[in-house]
């Protein structure tokens, strides 16, 4: 039985239990066992596919922790999480602004067709949302599409100013 650590419908998490399962038809003998260089060649394509140059340099972990806010309204901590969506649908909540804008990228080529994009904040503070705008040949275009920083806190305060 699987105890996973991870939301297997978020886009990622797809991603992980489709490489799982392709190990486990592909590659996974009747005895049950993995050929360890059938493996590493699959990983290897997975990395591609991921956009993951094995050849190059680690991926520092601090591009993927979530940034603690300086201002939140509990007397204890709290984190902030990005949702990338359009208008009020949802595409995703992610640990990071770079892993929601990627998301928001991948539709508005996916989906809308665009050649490419780019983000500006909607309001001049730092860490607020962005807006994504996308470029169709010379044409720029703004949309609903948006990066929002989310606060969750660590636990419920009924005390604390929100």
């Amino acid at each position: 039985m699987h105890n996973l650590n991870f939301d297997p419908a978020s886009p990622l998490g797809l991603r992980i239990v489709e490489f799982f399962n392709r190990i486990k038809t592909e590659i996974e003998a009747n005895d049950g066992s993995w050929d360890g260089g059938d493996v590493v060649e699959a990983l290897g394509v997975w990395f591609e596919e991921l956009g993951i140059d094995a050849d190059g340099d680690a991926i520092a972990a601090a591009s993927a922790v979530p940034i603690p806010l300086q201002d939140c309204r509990g007397h204890h901590d709290c984190t902030t999480v990005y949702r990338a969506g359009d208008r009020s649908v949802p595409f995703g909540t992610y640990k990071t602004r770079a892993a929601a804008q990627d998301h928001a990228e991948d539709h508005a080529i996916t989906v809308l067709g665009a050649d490419s994009c780019h983000w500006e904040p909607s309001e001049p503070e730092l860490d607020q949302e962005q807006v994504l705008y996308v470029h169709y040949g010379r044409a720029k275009c703004g949309t609903s599409i948006t990066v929002t920083p989310i606060r969750v806190e660590e636990r419920y305060d009924p005390d604390a100013d929100m």
